[in-house]
């Protein structure tokens, strides 16, 4: 039988073996949202299938948080955070 530790390590490898090359391509949000998603699994206490692995990348990459989306999303705040730092800054006029 497996302790804690070993089944912990025997899980993170797994997971690098089905999803490691693909990580790189990851942004932070998916990074962090693939991380709670295959810690759920693990905590479920059963044997995972690499499938499932696979699938909960697919779902925060493809339906989540689609990469392109977060692109657009930090789009449209950095030119709403620009536009209100311009409005919100003040206007010098020369009195001639």
């Amino acid at each position: 039988m497996q302790t804690e530790q070993q089944r912990r390590q025997a899980f993170v490898e797994q997971v690098r073996q089905v999803i490691g090359p693909r990580l790189k391509e990851l942004s932070q949000r998916q990074e962090d949202l693939l991380d709670a998603a295959v810690s759920d699994l693990f905590r479920e206490n059963r044997p995972v299938s690499d499938e499932e692995i696979l699938g909960q990348l697919e779902l925060v990459t493809d339906f989540v948080s689609p990469l392109g989306q977060e692109k657009l999303q930090k789009a449209y705040w950095d030119l709403r955070l620009n536009n209100s730092e311009t409005e919100a800054s003040p206007t010098t006029r020369s009195n001639n």
